[in-house]
């Protein structure tokens, strides 16, 4: 349909605009939906199992040694709990 818009009335008018606008959106929701089924199936199969993201050294930026981290004492129950255990098994 998107071809025969295009060769009938040419990518400059509102019709081409939301026609690629409605395909974009509906790539990027099976996408988002692809990620969500894979992730829901990935935390019933294997529940031992968790992603953690801390930033880590690749993930920070020169300009980010001078801001202020969070307190340890900021972070959630469960975050903490796995923090200790971390340490707990980089001391043994």
């Amino acid at each position: 349909m998107g071809g025969w818009y295009f060769d009938s009335y040419g990518p400059d008018n509102f019709g081409w605009n939301l026609l690629t606008g409605a395909e974009e959106l509906l790539e990027m929701s099976g996408v988002a939906l692809l990620l969500y089924a894979l992730l829901d199936y990935a935390w019933v199969r294997f529940p031992g199992v968790r992603l953690v993201a801390d930033g880590g050294a690749a993930g920070r930026h020169e300009c980010d040694e001078a801001a202020p981290s969070l307190p340890h004492s900021a972070m959630n129950g469960h975050s903490r709990a796995l923090s200790k255990e971390a340490a707990g098994t980089r001391a043994s």
